[in-house]
């Protein structure tokens, strides 16, 4: 029989290590996950949102079979952990047994009662519970609520935010966010409603689940009938096939004031939140359907009802594709459009910050023009501002384990306008064949989102002219327009480069960020050393980019040198028709600018990629590369981690047989740390949706 402190000690050291290896095995492809069928055959299609997490016990099973674990468990301070659990808990056993028979009433009924064959059963359902999966959903009623509190917020925020901004006097003794929030509540009260959230527990042993149901029933039946408020609120519902224990609360039972309210207090908007409130119903049901163990927590039983019943939410399209995919799926998530639209609210936002200002503006002391001039471009912008944000739509993520390790698939069905026209990368070839970092990304270039930038720094700049610049001294007025005269035309300038070839620049060219280990100097070991890689084309754009940027930067210096108080003193090194040398390479096909010449031209060498580097498809057009050789960065950083701990010790006056144990567990750690070989990140765009496929190559230990 397990004592109890031997349980939490595997329940804390399960949980410490699930952390330390969760990446440290292969997964065995052949047992398997399939994600169709999990409860997404159960939950409604209109469900707001879902999380699954599948097979937890069985990954513990798997981590804790794994070579890597049994290296942790071997080590010194483990078995040395173990042998004093081990005797802590034979003394306490046997101190309870002594108590016990001394009559004592408190050891004597917690050893019982932990030895009772029903206590037993119940954590037997517990780990039945936690065994195989674990799922949450709400339902549409989430999607009213985000839309609630997203218009109360756009009500209740901005204006007091803006007043206080501008100035504006504020009532003694009153919050305007408190009486802002309350009236808005009170505006939208027959819209107060709870929805209905469901967690399922799926179960082996499903009699076992029923009769503990019913125990359920019996402890909360008693203590409803000894509680006064509770009595009555305690019994059964059917719901199809299936019979669950609920207990029905509202909101009367909350303490908000008993005090009769006078005639003229009934419609005040504190009044109509008080009674909304007290008129909400909370049912919260336990029962089992199938074979799932069900808790369901809103304002009907009607979430439950509707369980397996019509199109459910493995019927929907963004869904579809979870069925062809392979190896041991363990996790689900999916987040509705619907929802995303309400929580990500921002057009909403920006028309409600404009509206709040310009009607504080309406009452600010300024002239006519003015005024109709700042409404007119407050309204401009929040077109051009909401017009700029993207639209959410709905969202997927599953992870797998695969023979190669775990695997991470996110599926976005939003808009994305700033991620179009991807290649595949041809730099693959570029990164020194097995590089330690690699960072590459290309956005799409909108020139539409630049103009809308530059327009409103001119437009702020004019109301800087109007308004501000006369305040200043007439020495000062004269040569801040002079030199705001000569600035505005080189910027203008600026923005035909920016808008015409360095933004194409960025937008259609490769540039990477590569980090490998290169020979120190004097042979002593290996140091990590940058560079960046430049497909040939973006090279050159960037190179004539930069000869307008320095006669630019010329004319400018030259026409500001006599404008007070200050010159322009420094100086940009002027571009050269030399051919780069040293560690900048250029070939045909790329620009290296490296740490050192060995770095560039091992880079600049056409040197094929090893496997892991490769993403799932090297020919597929992507947006995003990320690669991290993560067995490498620790394999170079062992040796400074065992000189760091070895001084360590050796401050403390550690002695020499104690040092080697502590650098014993130090290379354990780092041999054990070595099992995340990789990682490797894409994105990219497939069937209407941006892909984030992340991949954590993982082998077990030797």
């Amino acid at each position: 029989m397990s004592h109890p402190l031997r349980v939490s000690l595997r329940l804390a050291a399960t949980i410490a290590f699930v952390w330390m290896l969760g990446c440290s095995i292969v997964a065995r492809a052949d047992v398997a996950g399939d994600p169709t069928t999990t409860s997404l055959d159960l939950v409604p299609r209109d469900a707001a949102f879902y999380r699954a997490c599948i097979a937890p016990g069985w990954q513990i099973d798997v981590i804790r079979g794994s070579r890597a674990w049994a290296k942790l468990a071997a080590m010194p301070v483990c078995r040395a952990g173990a042998d004093l659990a081990a005797t802590a808990e034979a003394e306490l056993a046997r101190r309870a047994d002594r108590m016990a028979s001394a009559g004592q009433p408190g050891a004597a009924e917690v050893h019982t009662l932990w030895n009772d064959p029903q206590t037993q059963r119940l954590l037997a359902l517990l780990r039945d519970m936690f065994d195989q999966e674990i799922f949450v959903f709400g339902d549409a009623g989430f999607v009213d609520l985000a839309e609630l509190v997203q218009e109360v917020a756009c009500e209740t925020v901005y204006d007091p935010a803006v007043a206080q901004l501008l100035g504006a006097p504020s009532q003694p003794g009153r919050n305007p966010y408190r009486d802002r929030l309350v009236a808005a509540l009170a505006s939208r009260a027959d819209r107060i409603k709870l929805p209905n959230v469901v967690v399922g527990f799926k179960v082996r042993d499903v009699p076992r689940a029923v009769e503990h149901v019913g125990k359920i029933e019996l402890s909360l039946g008693g203590l409803c009938w000894s509680v006064p408020e509770l009595r009555g609120r305690m019994g059964r519902a059917q719901v199809g096939d299936a019979t669950f224990v609920t207990l029905t609360l509202d909101g009367k039972l909350l303490p908000l004031g008993n005090a009769p309210a006078q005639a003229d207090e009934k419609t005040t908007p504190e009044r109509r939140l008080v009674e909304a409130v007290r008129n909400l119903r909370l049912v919260v049901a336990v029962g089992v359907k199938g074979d799932y163990l069900l808790v369901s927590v809103g304002s009907s039983l009607d979430v439950l009802a509707g369980l397996g019943q019509g199109a459910s939410l493995a019927d929907r399209e963004e869904l579809k594709r979870l069925r062809s995919m392979t190896g041991v799926c363990t996790s689900v998530s999916y987040c509705s459009q619907a929802l995303r639209g309400q929580i990500h609210a921002g057009p909403r936002h920006v028309a409600a910050l404009a509206a709040a200002a310009r009607e504080h503006l309406s009452a600010a002391p300024l002239d006519p023009p003015t005024r109709e001039r700042l409404h007119r471009d407050l309204g401009l912008l929040a077109e051009d501002v909401a017009a700029g944000l993207r639209k959410p739509g709905a969202i997927v993520s599953v992870s797998r384990w695969t023979d190669r390790g775990v695997e991470w698939y996110t599926f976005d069905y939003g808009e994305h306008p700033w991620r179009d026209g991807y290649r595949p990368f041809d730099l693959l070839d570029h990164l020194g064949g097995d590089p330690l970092v690699v960072m590459s990304y290309r956005s799409a270039w909108t020139p539409g989102r630049h103009d809308a930038w530059v327009k409103w720094l001119d437009v702020a700049y004019g109301y800087f002219d109007d308004y501000a610049l006369w305040q200043l001294d007439p020495p000062w007025r004269k040569h801040c327009r002079v030199a705001a005269a000569m600035l505005r035309a080189a910027l203008r300038q600026a923005n035909t480069v920016a808008r015409e070839v360095v933004g194409p620049t960025l937008a259609d060219g490769q540039i990477a960020l590569v980090v490998t280990a290169e020979p120190a100097p004097g042979g002593a070991g290996r140091e990590l050393q940058p560079a960046l890689v430049l497909d040939s084309g973006a090279a050159d754009r960037l190179r004539k980019a930069y000869e307008q940027v320095w006669l630019l930067y010329e004319e400018t210096a030259d026409a500001l040198a006599d404008v007070p108080p200050d010159q322009f003193a420094a100086k940009m090194p002027a571009p050269t028709d030399a051919p780069p040398s040293g560690p900048w390479v250029r070939t045909d096909r790329v620009w290296v600018l490296a740490s050192t010449p060995r770095q560039a031209q091992r880079l600049a060498a056409d040197t094929p990629p090893k496997a892991a580097t490769l993403p799932a498809d090297p020919k597929r057009p992507q947006a995003t590369l990320a690669y991290v050789n993560w067995a490498g960065l620790v394999e170079l950083a062992a040796p400074a981690v065992r000189d760091a701990a070895r001084d360590l010790v050796r401050r403390l006056g550690v002695a020499q047989a104690d040092e080697a144990l502590v650098l014993e567990h130090v290379d354990t750690l780092l041999a054990c740390a070595q099992a995340l070989r990789s990682v490797t990140r894409e994105v990219y765009v497939e069937d209407g949706a941006l892909v984030t496929h992340t991949v954590w190559e993982v082998r077990d230990v030797k």
